[in-house]
């Protein structure tokens, strides 16, 4: 019994299938004797039994055994344990499976709770070998291996599970590579074969303006600009879409980051719009280095800025607040101006593409600046948010989760 014990300790430890049959094989031909042990499996698929080890004899595997055929048909048709003395003259001996030395037998059966596994055999050359006690010692570890068994299939099934997944994973990151690929390609076309014709025609009605002023009227001179400015608009939307659409192919790379070092550098090359609208400008920003991804911060900050600008135009005393403060797990920027405002119902709305609260021609823009705010932000792992209120300017919030600076 100890040693039965031990045995059960040992093939639950064992998640190799393959070794843990031949295991339980040999620890069944030690624990009762005998000059050969074997194990047979139930395939569902094929509704037969198949040999898949012989300690001596192997001939047999892969061969199959349907049920109430032979010793081992005879033992899943019953789900008890049959123990021949003479094989070749029991009664239900098949002739095929007749061999020279195949006298005693004894047969148990695998199952684990109701689920019928298979069929563990044990024999011997010699004749009236095996006792009830020999059969009681067979159950005992078939039991045990019945429990090994699942345990087997199921990492085996988990490490072929795994193992697609993976060739899934690897078959969709081709895929998404080729796909990248592809936008990159139509990116490129889209910025050369678009541009191309709008320079055209902003060269050709420049030329106008300068050469033909003489021959056209006011009206004329006022279609003409206009032409140059929609082009020039055109030609603004191209660029941001193409910003957009890199945003999806370039992952966010993380690297030290001066907050402060980084706000100020912004504001120095947005100095002389901040200068000409005379807006006052209030930056306290907690100089602190961060991990994150320095460009695409900037892009964000930037664009968050530059919308600060565009809506207080028409404020009698413009002001534009650029703040930061730590939270918990999360360093907080903000951007706030005293401009035009919006409906906090429209807030989703204002993050997506396209997506405009006032009219171009009062504002000029693409609608993609904000959108690109977002994306950035979600790319480094943050988010953004806003809150504002109509008439009462608007407060742009990005935070950076902490990492390791």
């Amino acid at each position: 019994m100890e040693t039965v014990r031990q045995v059960g300790l040992e093939l639950a430890s064992e998640l190799d299938l393959d070794t843990l049959l031949y295991s339980i094989a040999t620890r069944a031909m030690a624990l009762v004797g005998g000059s050969d042990s074997s194990v047979a499996l139930f395939r569902p698929e094929l509704k037969s039994l198949e040999w898949v080890v012989g300690i001596a004899d192997q001939s047999y595997i892969g061969n199959t055994v349907q049920r109430g055929d032979g010793l081992s048909g005879k033992v899943w048709e019953s789900g008890e344990v049959i123990m021949v003395d003479n094989y070749n003259t029991w009664e239900g001996h098949v002739a095929i499976y007749l061999k020279d030395g195949r006298d005693a037998l004894v047969g148990v059966p695998i199952i684990g709770g109701k689920q019928f596994l298979g069929v563990l055999e044990v024999e011997d050359r010699a004749p009236h070998t095996y006792s009830a006690s020999d059969a009681e010692l067979l159950k005992l570890l078939a039991a045990q291996a019945a429990v090994a068994i699942q345990n087997a299939s199921l990492h085996e099934q988990v490490q072929l599970h795994a193992q697609d997944l993976e060739e899934r994973v690897n078959l969709r990151t081709s895929e998404l590579e080729t796909k990248n690929q592809e936008l990159g390609s139509f990116s490129y076309s889209v910025s050369h074969d678009l541009k191309a014709p709008l320079r055209g025609i902003d060269g050709y009605s420049r030329l106008l303006l300068e050469t033909h002023a003489d021959k056209l009227d006011e009206e004329g001179k006022e279609f003409l600009t206009n032409i140059r400015l929609g082009v020039n608009q055109m030609s603004q939307l191209i660029d941001d879409l193409l910003a957009f659409s890199r945003l999806e192919r370039k992952p966010a790379s993380f690297e030290p980051v001066d907050l402060a070092a980084l706000v100020q550098s912004i504001v120095a090359k947005q100095a002389d719009d901040l200068r000409s609208r005379k807006i006052e400008l209030i930056v306290e920003v907690p100089r602190i280095m961060v991990s994150t991804d320095m460009e695409g911060l900037s892009q964000a900050l930037r664009n968050l800025i530059d919308n600060a600008i565009k809506f207080t135009r028409d404020v009698p005393k413009p002001r534009i607040e650029i703040g930061g403060a730590e939270t918990e797990g999360a360093w907080e920027l903000w951007v706030r101006d005293n401009g035009i405002g919006f409906d906090m119902q429209y807030h989703e709305r204002i993050f997506e593409i396209f997506q405009r609260l006032q009219r171009s021609e009062d504002y000029p823009g693409t609608g993609i600046g904000l959108a690109i705010v977002r994306k950035t932000v979600q790319q480094m792992g943050g988010r953004v948010w806003a809150e504002s209120a109509p008439g009462l300017g608007a407060k742009f919030y990005i935070e950076i989760p902490k990492q390791d600076a």
